[in-house]
């Protein structure tokens, strides 16, 4: 329901992260898998322009926190049973980490 709010609303939201009874949110725009392989060219010019763009950032970074913490929070939902099995295995599927918390 709130997800349906977000993407209706007209205005432009910062995708976070933000903090809501404990729990870590971010608003990425989502984006569909597709079943070709990255250009290395494309994604090697994407990430020097990200580094461009945060050369001047001053704020603290922590190190590979939005995947520990994402995996940690879909973890303890996935126990609360609040994602549906094709939701999981979604999410599954395209986790960055080996399965069964091998961090």
């Amino acid at each position: 329901m709130a997800a349906r709010w977000f993407a209706g609303s007209r205005k432009h939201w910062s995708p976070g992260p933000h903090e809501h009874l404990g729990y870590k949110l971010n608003f990425w725009q989502y984006v569909t898998a597709i079943d070709s392989e990255a250009d290395p060219a494309a994604a090697g010019t994407t990430l020097h322009h990200c580094h461009e763009i945060l050369r001047s950032f001053t704020g603290p970074l922590s190190e590979l926190a939005i995947l520990t913490e994402s995996l940690t929070v879909m973890e303890t939902l996935a126990r609360r049973g609040l994602f549906l099995p094709s939701t999981l295995r979604l999410l599954e599927k395209y986790s960055p980490l080996p399965p069964n918390g091998s961090r």
